[in-house]
């Protein structure tokens, strides 16, 4: 009886961590003889459990492990001995898990800390199209041009360290909004990223930019 009670316990308590392994038989045998010996519906045995009839019926497959906790409620309610089990500890899979991640890194980057298998690793990322290379910036020189944006920015534009902004009206600034674009562009060497937020504000943002050239704007 104690067991009972110590297992309806630990279920309050929400301490459902520890899992057991066991023979798959075993295991599937198990819960049908408690199903028969409660004469109780799958969806009842589960609400009794605190769990989902899903659950239950996954644990009767022998498709997961189920919880300690609740093997020993339901033995000690519907009086089935439990079969021979291994108490695992709590977070068991994790190292299944890693070991099993560990060797599919190493299989395709080689082994960890390598220079050549983080070059290796490095190219395959951009190859597959998920990561991007900073783009290169072209040198800037003293020019007429610059010094015309400079003058634009210190007009209408905000420089930190991590941004460079013109801030415009897209209704009416449409015009000179092109000529800031198209001069960026001749810098730079790149289309700058717009942004229109309400009352048709316009934010022209710079291409991202080494921070000695920020300074050499300020």
């Amino acid at each position: 009886m104690w067991r009972y009670c110590y297992a309806v316990y630990k279920m309050i308590n929400y301490d459902m961590v520890y899992r057991v392994k066991m023979h798959p038989d075993d295991q599937r045998n198990f819960f049908l003889h408690i199903k028969k010996a409660s004469n109780l519906r799958w969806e009842d045995l589960a609400k009794f459990c605190g769990i989902s009839s899903r659950t239950i019926r996954d644990w009767t497959r022998a498709k997961f492990t189920p919880s300690h906790n609740i093997l020993m409620l339901l033995s000690d309610k519907y009086r089935v001995a439990l079969p021979s089990l291994e108490l695992l500890k709590p977070y068991w899979y994790i190292e299944k898990s890693a070991r099993l991640g560990g060797l599919a890194n190493y299989k395709l980057y080689g082994p960890p800390g390598n220079l050549e298998s983080r070059k290796r690793g490095y190219l395959k990322a951009i190859a597959s199209g998920k990561f991007t290379t900073r783009k290169t910036v072209q040198p800037l020189r003293i020019s007429v041009d610059l010094a015309e944006l400079v003058g634009i920015l210190l007009g209408d534009g905000g420089i930190t360290n991590g941004q460079v902004r013109v801030t415009l009206n897209s209704k009416t600034d449409a015009d000179y909004s092109d000529f800031v674009v198209r001069l960026i562009e001749k810098i730079f060497g790149e289309m700058p990223h717009i942004q229109v937020g309400q009352m048709h504000q316009e934010n022209i943002l710079l291409p991202r930019i080494p921070q000695k050239v920020t300074a050499l704007l300020v």
